[in-house]
């Protein structure tokens, strides 16, 4: 039998909250008689996941008029993201369930029930983690060959070879090695500045420790020489190879 990765989560700290406006949160007060807590339970731990997010009243709340569930904050990166709730009014009961798709990242997840009175009744701040699988990184990766395209750093991608790692251009190998290309990326100092680089990804397949990523991309170049710009687009092919917990690319290959 598998065993079961779901991870319930429950916040360490217990904060008594009355109903507070959201747009100038207030601490909790000692004399404060709501307690509302927040849990929440993981599909799965890494890649994209559907996650359960319950919050429980306890306390004077009986007298209580609130939304049905359904809002709550998510912030991931400083990035705040509010899922309205229902403006339907209902005595508060018990317990609230939310569920949502949450993708990989670190977050801070706080339950919100609009009052009765026009405010906000706040969970205490739940903290979730979910991990990256190997689609998320190596989507990730490609972003990151795009980056460092726009920024010609030849450092980093010459790094995100392996030892024998080949830039291959149609059938024709233009360098390989980490050094080589580091080099052969050199060699485009003082002529050309790329002015935007992005690349679709159209397709990800995994093989235990090797996979292989293709895709679409478009270039935007200057030449220094005479400031003329040009335009570039293909398809390119990403094939990478796993080491410990990285992953690096052993082709790439543009037409």
């Amino acid at each position: 039998m598998k065993p079961y990765l779901g991870l319930l989560l429950f916040s360490c700290i217990l904060l008594f909250y009355s109903c507070k406006d959201t747009s100038n949160p207030i601490p909790p007060t000692s004399s404060s008689k709501i307690l509302f807590t927040l849990e929440a339970n993981k599909q799965n731990d890494t890649g994209s996941t559907n996650v359960t997010f319950t919050g429980r009243l306890s306390g004077s709340y009986d007298t209580l008029r609130v939304t049905d569930p359904g809002a709550f904050i998510l912030g991931i990166d400083s990035a705040v993201a509010q899922y309205m709730a229902s403006t339907t009014l209902s005595k508060a009961k018990n317990s609230y369930v939310v569920s949502q798709k949450v993708w990989s990242g670190t977050y801070k997840v706080v339950m919100l029930l609009k009052c009765a009175n026009g405010l906000d009744l706040l969970s205490d701040t739940l903290a979730l983690t979910v991990l990256p699988n190997d689609t998320d990184i190596l989507r990730n990766n490609v972003k990151l060959y795009d980056e460092y395209t726009l920024a010609m750093n030849k450092d980093s991608i010459a790094a995100m070879f392996t030892a024998t790692g080949q830039m291959i251009s149609g059938t024709t190998v233009i360098a390989q090695t980490p050094v080589g290309i580091k080099n052969y990326l050199a060699s485009f100092d003082g002529v050309v500045k790329v002015l935007q680089q992005n690349t679709v990804i159209t397709s990800i397949s995994l093989n235990g420790s090797t996979a292989v990523t293709t895709g679409i991309y478009t270039q935007k170049y200057k030449l220094l020489s005479n400031n003329q710009t040009g335009t570039s687009s293909g398809n390119t092919r990403f094939e990478w190879t796993k080491i410990g917990n990285k992953w690096y690319i052993s082709k790439l290959i543009t037409n």
